[in-house]
């Protein structure tokens, strides 16, 4: 069994309108340390961390899409973490009929990225295409777009968020701290969203509306060499959204996250976990929160598709259902994922 994690609850203090516009050219590196901001400070949630970054340094901003019988999906997931082809674009299709397209955009180009308020917006010149996102001062809503001749395909998906941002233990605010571990850190500005997919790949449409989702990590050192199993996903029951995060290293420490909302208002953050490392045997994750006065809520993911299969990373998905234990059990669709050991 793994144990519940609790955490506090902090009131909203910083207002976008008052943070100042930055301008970003991505990657700068640097041959010295780097020294990482361990919380949110007076700056956009939705900055780039590390700036300058160096050698060992990795950042990424993550957002993905499901449709609302959890068969189709979409990742978008600008990524630098290898100073030989400085940004790359993960980009990856999941279509009803099961087909899986992924694609990897190598760039010797930069990403220029820009922050207004809390949001951020970026724009990368990558081999073969051109890809961006633009973010609403309050990070609430984002545009992705891509546009890639080569591969044929062109599209775009809105977000339009749900639930209020978070950190692992709190709501954003100036205090609220960053690392999950020594090295690995992350802010979650957008929980679940309503999300609208309309992807062209040559003649066939990609299209939907259901959920959506964006967060971002970045780090001191990639944490491949430290890592033995990371949980994660997200979803949406109903009215309920919840994200989990389950990280265990090397020397079995663990490390734990879990948040819940419902009606626009985070209602706690707390939960075990538990699952297996064989990834081709997962058909699903059960998820219990303990969230004290509130009561115990319990969620149940089904897979419907393992959309990636490696022996080191799997991503699912699926169905969802559940809600507070004893009160009737809600429906929705989530995406999970499973990572290491690498090694």
């Amino acid at each position: 069994m793994i144990p519940s994690f609790i955490c506090l609850i902090l009131p909203v203090t910083t207002l976008a309108s008052t943070i100042q516009p930055l301008n970003y050219i991505l990657p700068s590196y640097t041959t010295a340390d780097v020294t990482l901001a361990t919380t949110i400070g007076h700056q956009a949630y939705d900055r780039p961390y590390v700036h300058p970054g160096n050698t060992t340094t990795y950042e990424w901003w993550y957002f993905d899409a499901i449709s609302s019988d959890g068969e189709s999906s979409v990742v978008f997931q600008p990524i630098m973490y290898n100073v030989s082809v400085p940004v790359e674009l993960l980009f990856q299709l999941v279509w009803p009929n099961a087909t899986v397209k992924d694609i990897i955009l190598g760039s010797n180009h930069r990403l220029y990225v820009s922050t207004r308020g809390d949001g951020s917006s970026g724009i990368g010149m990558a081999d073969g295409g051109v890809f961006s996102w633009v973010g609403s001062q309050d990070a609430s809503e984002y545009t992705l777009k891509v546009d890639i001749p080569d591969e044929d395909i062109s599209g775009t998906v809105t977000l339009f968020r749900t639930a209020p941002p978070h950190v692992a233990c709190s709501e954003t605010c100036p205090d609220a701290r960053l690392d999950l571990f020594w090295n690995l850190y992350w802010m979650n500005p957008v929980p679940d969203a309503v999300a609208i997919v309309d992807i062209k790949v040559g003649s066939d449409r990609l299209a939907f509306t259901r959920n959506g989702y964006h967060d971002k990590n970045w780090g001191p050192v990639y944490f491949a060499n430290d890592l033995n199993q990371w949980y994660w996903g997200h979803g949406r029951a109903s009215e309920y959204s919840i994200v989990w995060f389950y990280h265990l290293d090397i020397q079995d420490h663990i490390t734990t996250s879990g948040y819940i909302a419902k009606d626009a208002q985070i209602l706690w953050t707390a939960y075990p976990i538990m699952g297996t490392n064989n990834i081709s045997q997962i058909q699903g994750y059960k998820i219990d929160f303990d969230a004290g006065a509130l009561g115990r809520f319990a969620f149940d993911f089904r897979k419907n598709r393992q959309v990636t299969k490696y022996s080191w990373y799997g991503r699912w998905i699926g169905t969802m259902s559940g809600g507070r234990v004893a009160e009737k059990n809600e429906s929705g669709v989530a995406v999970c994922e499973q990572m290491g050991p690498f090694f």
